[in-house]
């Protein structure tokens, strides 16, 4: 994550707007949400911890290219002639790599929306939302 990506993610650009019109008639203020500074910052925080672990490039691309490659080497333990498929075997092999990762794809995604629920705080969203609207 390069300076500019901290500067622009989700958690600073709420933290940051709230610094820079907190004190102008109008904004929302936090109070009225029923929630403390403290409780916004841990939420945010968490969010953004949620968000950058779902988002790293680098870790997916690894796994993808792990799970495309261990059921190449796995068939390429047995004689090509032992197969079924025999010369064929390599593309099976990648095939069945790209529905691991297919499969990887869903079940990671279907955890990091699970986990952004369970996460969910109806007040401290409607105070972002109102935040960001300003």
């Amino acid at each position: 994550m390069t300076k500019d990506d901290i500067l622009h993610d989700y958690e600073h650009m709420v933290s940051n707007k709230i610094l820079a019109h907190c004190k102008e008639d109008g904004f929302p203020a936090i109070e009225n949400y029923g929630i403390t500074k403290s409780d916004l910052e841990t939420y945010l925080f968490e969010k953004q911890a949620l968000m950058d672990s779902h988002s790293n490039e680098k870790v997916r691309y690894t796994v993808w290219g792990i799970l495309i490659v261990i059921p190449v080497v796995v068939l390429d333990c047995f004689p090509h002639k032992s197969l079924p498929w025999g010369d064929w075997s390599i593309y099976f092999g990648i095939a069945i790599g790209i529905v691991l990762c297919l499969m990887y794809e869903v079940v990671s995604r279907f955890i990091y929306h699970r986990k952004l629920t369970e996460h969910y705080s109806e007040k401290i969203e409607k105070y972002i939302s109102d935040v960001l609207n300003y």
